[in-house]
């Protein structure tokens, strides 16, 4: 199921970027919104938590369907205490933040005059930091690494300038932290709004 959403976000990228360079223009996006994010931690729980996403893009609109985009976003921290499997209370607690910087594909097929199915493919250059406490001990380690990321979504466009956008985003990453690597996932709701100059 995961690849074939996947190979459809791929294939309306690549098709709207077949439409040519026509109606060439610059912009720059900005987004907010809401994440889930988790992670593995060896030996004890899994890390859930929730926190808010920005980013900032500039990009490239290569013609009224297709777009590039260049940016950062910042996915905050999350973090939770720790309960090993035969701990009943907390034996320590984790923090992790993430940010990244992407380059992406965003393709958009028109359902009307102003709203369009969204498609994004992108890589993004992530960095995490993991800080982790148990009693007097505290320690911190940094990773980071590249990998692809996908996202799926709407937008509407309110004047030739000015358009918005809803995108449900995917990430996920297998640092090394701790000298133990761990599988860490984001799912993000995020609001866009862009400005073509």
């Amino acid at each position: 199921m995961k690849r074939s959403v996947i190979l459809a976000i791929g294939l309306l990228c690549l098709s709207s970027v077949r439409a040519g360079f026509a109606e060439t223009g610059y912009g720059i996006s900005a987004y907010l919104g809401d994440l889930r994010g988790s992670y593995e931690y060896p030996g004890l729980e899994d890390v859930d938590g929730k926190a808010t996403a920005t980013g900032l893009a500039a990009r490239l609109d290569m013609n009224a369907n297709a777009s590039l985009e260049l940016g950062f976003q910042d996915m905050s921290s999350f973090g939770q205490d720790l309960r090993g499997p035969t701990f009943p209370v907390p034996v320590a607690s984790d923090d992790i933040e993430t940010s990244f910087y992407h380059l992406s594909l965003i393709g958009r097929l028109p359902l009307n005059d102003s709203v369009s199915l969204r498609a994004r493919v992108g890589l993004a250059k992530w960095d995490v930091e993991e800080t982790f406490q148990a009693g007097s001990l505290s320690g911190k380690d940094d990773d980071s690494g590249s990998d692809p990321f996908y996202g799926i979504g709407f937008g509407a466009r309110f004047s030739d300038a000015v358009s918005g956008s809803i995108e449900y985003q995917t990430l996920e990453f297998s640092p090394k932290l701790f000298l133990a690597s761990t599988d860490v996932s984001y799912r993000t709701i995020l609001l866009g709004l862009q400005f073509r100059f």
